[in-house]
């Protein structure tokens, strides 16, 4: 059986791609829409796109490569001390 530490990260990794897929088609789109009517609006769009496309593959591998490990403990204690 999986623990949930395996099932949560699982499904980040699964919600990553998903999101990574949608702003691909997004900007599939927005490039189409820029070459069939030139407006500037559309390339910016588009421009816009990329760099979330951009940061949602930083925010896929950062799950990819560190999701095995679990996330540390922080008590009051420590919190209250680093204020």
């Amino acid at each position: 059986m999986k623990s949930s530490v395996d099932s949560d990260a699982t499904l980040r990794r699964l919600a990553s791609a998903i999101v990574l897929g949608a702003a691909v088609v997004l900007i599939v789109a927005k490039l189409w829409g820029w070459m069939a009517t030139g407006s500037a609006a559309l390339l910016t769009s588009a421009a816009d796109a990329v760099v979330d496309a951009l940061a949602t593959m930083a925010t896929f591998s950062a799950f990819a490569l560190h999701s095995d490990r679990p996330i540390p403990a922080i008590d009051s204690v420590t919190v209250r001390a680093k204020r």
